[in-house]
Protein backbone atom coordinates (compact mmCIF):
# COMPACT_ATOMS: atom_id res chain seq x y z
CA UNK A 1 0.00 0.00 0.00
CA UNK A 2 2.36 2.42 1.00
CA UNK A 3 5.27 1.57 -1.47
CA UNK A 4 2.84 1.82 -4.40
CA UNK A 5 0.80 4.83 -3.16
CA UNK A 6 3.61 6.86 -1.97
CA UNK A 7 3.87 8.65 1.81
CA UNK A 8 2.61 11.65 0.94
CA UNK A 9 -0.91 11.21 0.31
CA UNK A 10 -1.35 9.07 3.60
CA UNK A 11 0.69 12.13 5.27
CA UNK A 12 -2.20 14.59 4.43
CA UNK A 13 -4.77 12.65 5.25
CA UNK A 14 -3.34 11.90 8.79
CA UNK A 15 -2.88 15.59 9.87
CA UNK A 16 -6.03 16.36 8.14
CA UNK A 17 -7.43 13.57 10.54
CA UNK A 18 -5.22 14.51 12.99
CA UNK A 19 -5.73 18.78 13.08
CA UNK A 20 -9.29 18.73 12.11
CA UNK A 21 -8.38 20.86 8.92
CA UNK A 22 -10.57 21.83 6.44
CA UNK A 23 -9.82 20.21 2.90
CA UNK A 24 -8.52 24.02 1.75
CA UNK A 25 -6.49 23.94 4.32
CA UNK A 26 -4.76 20.85 4.09
CA UNK A 27 -4.11 21.47 0.11
CA UNK A 28 -2.93 24.97 1.47
CA UNK A 29 -0.55 24.05 3.72
CA UNK A 30 3.13 25.02 2.57
CA UNK A 31 6.60 24.11 3.80
CA UNK A 32 6.75 27.83 5.51
CA UNK A 33 3.63 27.14 7.20
CA UNK A 34 5.31 24.48 9.38
CA UNK A 35 6.72 25.21 12.72
CA UNK A 36 8.29 23.02 16.01
CA UNK A 37 7.86 23.79 19.20
CA UNK A 38 6.92 22.27 22.58
CA UNK A 39 4.03 22.00 24.56
CA UNK A 40 4.24 23.65 28.43
CA UNK A 41 4.48 20.35 29.38
CA UNK A 42 7.65 19.74 27.31
CA UNK A 43 6.34 17.77 24.30
CA UNK A 44 7.25 17.90 21.02
CA UNK A 45 4.60 19.48 18.53
CA UNK A 46 4.15 20.53 15.29
CA UNK A 47 2.26 24.12 14.92
CA UNK A 48 0.63 25.03 11.24
CA UNK A 49 0.09 28.11 10.29
CA UNK A 50 -2.97 28.08 8.16
CA UNK A 51 -3.10 31.80 6.66
CA UNK A 52 -6.14 32.67 4.81
CA UNK A 53 -9.22 30.26 5.87
CA UNK A 54 -12.66 30.28 5.63
CA UNK A 55 -13.11 31.57 9.44
CA UNK A 56 -9.82 34.06 9.34
CA UNK A 57 -11.26 35.90 6.44
CA UNK A 58 -14.44 36.06 8.41
CA UNK A 59 -12.94 37.55 11.33
CA UNK A 60 -9.62 39.48 9.45
CA UNK A 61 -6.68 37.29 10.94
CA UNK A 62 -5.09 34.19 11.14
CA UNK A 63 -5.51 30.67 12.36
CA UNK A 64 -2.92 28.18 13.12
CA UNK A 65 -3.54 24.49 14.85
CA UNK A 66 -0.91 22.32 16.35
CA UNK A 67 -0.42 18.25 16.78
CA UNK A 68 1.93 16.47 19.35
CA UNK A 69 1.57 13.54 17.37
CA UNK A 70 4.58 11.55 16.78
CA UNK A 71 3.92 10.69 13.58
CA UNK A 72 2.58 13.94 12.60
CA UNK A 73 5.75 15.82 14.04
CA UNK A 74 8.35 13.53 12.49
CA UNK A 75 6.23 13.77 8.72
CA UNK A 76 6.99 17.35 9.38
CA UNK A 77 10.18 17.08 10.46
CA UNK A 78 10.88 14.55 7.27
CA UNK A 79 9.46 16.85 5.12
CA UNK A 80 10.22 20.65 6.08
CA UNK A 81 13.65 21.07 6.57
CA UNK A 82 15.97 22.43 3.94
CA UNK A 83 12.91 22.71 1.85
CA UNK A 84 12.33 25.69 -0.45
CA UNK A 85 8.96 27.06 0.12
CA UNK A 86 6.82 24.88 -1.34
CA UNK A 87 2.95 23.01 -1.15
CA UNK A 88 3.72 20.64 1.27
CA UNK A 89 1.89 17.83 0.11
CA UNK A 90 1.97 18.52 -3.54
CA UNK A 91 -1.28 18.58 -4.59
CA UNK A 92 -4.34 20.76 -4.83
CA UNK A 93 -8.09 19.45 -3.85
CA UNK A 94 -8.81 17.48 -6.87
CA UNK A 95 -5.70 15.89 -5.96
CA UNK A 96 -6.60 14.97 -2.36
CA UNK A 97 -9.76 13.67 -3.37
CA UNK A 98 -8.25 11.23 -5.00
CA UNK A 99 -5.63 10.80 -3.05
CA UNK A 100 -8.28 10.44 -0.06
CA UNK A 101 -10.95 7.99 -2.91
CA UNK A 102 -8.13 5.82 -3.80
CA UNK A 103 -6.86 5.07 -0.31
CA UNK A 104 -10.35 4.09 0.87
CA UNK A 105 -10.49 1.97 -2.21
CA UNK A 106 -7.28 0.20 -1.28
CA UNK A 107 -8.42 -0.19 2.09
CA UNK A 108 -11.83 -1.74 1.16
CA UNK A 109 -14.19 0.68 2.29
CA UNK A 110 -14.59 3.09 -0.79
CA UNK A 111 -18.12 2.18 -0.70
CA UNK A 112 -18.87 4.23 3.00
CA UNK A 113 -19.43 8.00 1.48
CA UNK A 114 -16.41 9.42 3.29
CA UNK A 115 -15.13 12.82 1.50
CA UNK A 116 -12.42 14.85 2.44
CA UNK A 117 -14.22 17.07 4.75
CA UNK A 118 -14.97 13.95 6.53
CA UNK A 119 -11.82 13.54 8.00
CA UNK A 120 -11.94 16.71 10.01
CA UNK A 121 -15.49 15.56 11.98
CA UNK A 122 -13.59 12.35 12.61
CA UNK A 123 -10.89 13.79 13.83
CA UNK A 124 -12.96 15.77 15.93
CA UNK A 125 -14.84 13.05 17.37
CA UNK A 126 -11.44 10.90 17.96
CA UNK A 127 -10.55 13.82 20.10
CA UNK A 128 -13.50 14.04 21.74
CA UNK A 129 -14.01 10.42 22.40
CA UNK A 130 -10.33 9.95 24.09
CA UNK A 131 -9.98 13.54 25.82
CA UNK A 132 -13.92 14.06 26.78
CA UNK A 133 -12.94 18.15 26.22
CA UNK A 134 -15.14 19.65 24.39
CA UNK A 135 -13.52 23.01 24.97
CA UNK A 136 -10.23 21.16 23.65
CA UNK A 137 -11.83 19.98 20.07
CA UNK A 138 -13.00 23.50 19.56
CA UNK A 139 -9.73 24.72 19.80
CA UNK A 140 -8.31 22.07 17.52
CA UNK A 141 -11.34 22.50 15.10
CA UNK A 142 -11.21 26.21 15.77
CA UNK A 143 -14.77 26.67 16.18
CA UNK A 144 -15.84 29.51 18.14
CA UNK A 145 -19.36 28.18 19.22
CA UNK A 146 -19.86 24.88 21.02
CA UNK A 147 -23.21 24.18 18.96
CA UNK A 148 -20.71 23.60 15.88
CA UNK A 149 -18.67 21.78 17.28
CA UNK A 150 -21.59 19.57 18.27
CA UNK A 151 -23.05 19.15 15.04
CA UNK A 152 -19.32 17.55 14.22
CA UNK A 153 -18.73 15.36 17.38
CA UNK A 154 -21.75 13.09 16.44
CA UNK A 155 -20.19 9.89 19.00
CA UNK A 156 -23.32 7.74 17.66
CA UNK A 157 -21.97 8.35 13.72
CA UNK A 158 -18.52 7.99 14.32
CA UNK A 159 -19.88 4.21 16.17
CA UNK A 160 -20.71 3.10 13.21
CA UNK A 161 -18.72 4.21 10.24
CA UNK A 162 -15.65 2.13 12.84
CA UNK A 163 -18.35 -0.24 13.03
CA UNK A 164 -18.92 -1.32 9.22
CA UNK A 165 -14.99 -1.26 8.73
CA UNK A 166 -14.09 -4.55 7.62
CA UNK A 167 -11.45 -6.85 9.73
CA UNK A 168 -9.36 -6.46 6.27
CA UNK A 169 -9.55 -2.71 6.43
CA UNK A 170 -8.21 -2.04 9.75
CA UNK A 171 -5.50 -4.81 9.45
CA UNK A 172 -4.91 -2.51 6.08
CA UNK A 173 -4.89 0.46 8.92
CA UNK A 174 -2.90 -0.62 10.93
CA UNK A 175 -0.16 -1.53 8.13
CA UNK A 176 -0.01 1.44 6.39
CA UNK A 177 0.71 3.43 9.94
CA UNK A 178 3.36 0.96 10.84
CA UNK A 179 4.69 1.51 7.54
CA UNK A 180 5.05 5.44 8.11
CA UNK A 181 5.83 4.36 11.30
CA UNK A 182 8.92 2.18 10.27
CA UNK A 183 10.22 4.88 6.87
CA UNK A 184 9.79 8.31 9.72
CA UNK A 185 11.83 6.02 11.77
CA UNK A 186 9.26 5.66 14.62
CA UNK A 187 9.01 2.05 14.74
Amino acid sequence: FGEAWGPLPALAILFAFRCCLRPAEVVGLRTSSVRFGRTGEGAPQVILHLGATKMSVRWGGTESTSTVDSLCVRAAQFLVPGSPDVPLFGFGYPGFRDALAKAFSLLGASGLGFRPHSLRRGGACELFRTTGDIQAVMWKARWAAQRTARVYVDLERAARAEASLSAGARASCAAVAAHLEARLGLA
